[in-house]
């Protein structure tokens, strides 16, 4: 249809077909430009350098870790997470309650923008053309860490008059 298009000057423009003779796929592999972490929004975000494909994230293939040597840290992979959004370069990983008590309870690591580093393989994620990320052996620092200020609250508690136990469940 000509009157999809039309010039600054408002003129029409006559559609033409032109055939791709060389056609090159994409074969760049993703690389990660960046992350933060947010421990008051239990969230790690990720910037890739290009958009990559939510649905192929493997939180397993991602290690945290106290420094940046692969001989001296303490580490944490995860087992299971949520991704937010969809295919973008900027993802969001929700993570579980387990891998936040783990991180609450060990204060060496990722308590500041010092001791927060990840290491992933390339299975982490692979982009759009199913090209898999750029691994990171060596830790890569945070960009940015923001710390839990969130206070436990009590959520539940029962008393067990015969073994005179008194259980306290935290959110």
């Amino acid at each position: 249809d000509r009157s999809l298009v039309n010039d600054t000057d408002g003129n029409m423009v006559n559609p033409s077909l032109i055939p791709i003779h060389v056609f090159t796929p994409d074969t760049t592999p993703p690389f990660l430009r960046s992350f933060a972490v947010n421990l008051t929004s239990e969230t790690i975000s990720f910037i890739f350098s290009e958009t990559v494909d939510s649905f192929t994230f493997d939180s397993t293939s991602l290690t945290l870790q106290e420094s940046i040597s692969p001989f001296r840290r303490i580490t944490l992979t995860l087992t299971s997470s949520l991704i937010l959004p969809e295919d973008s370069t900027d993802l969001f990983l929700l993570m579980e309650t387990p891998a936040l008590n783990y991180l609450k309870m060990h204060r060496d690591f990722f308590t500041n923008i010092n001791n927060t580093f990840i290491t992933f393989s390339n299975s982490l994620v692979r982009d759009m053309n199913g090209n898999y990320v750029t691994a990171i052996t060596d830790g890569k620092k945070a960009l940015s860490f923001y710390a839990d200020f969130v206070r436990p609250q009590l959520s539940f508690f029962s008393l067990d008059l015969t073994r005179e136990i008194l259980y306290l469940t935290f959110t």
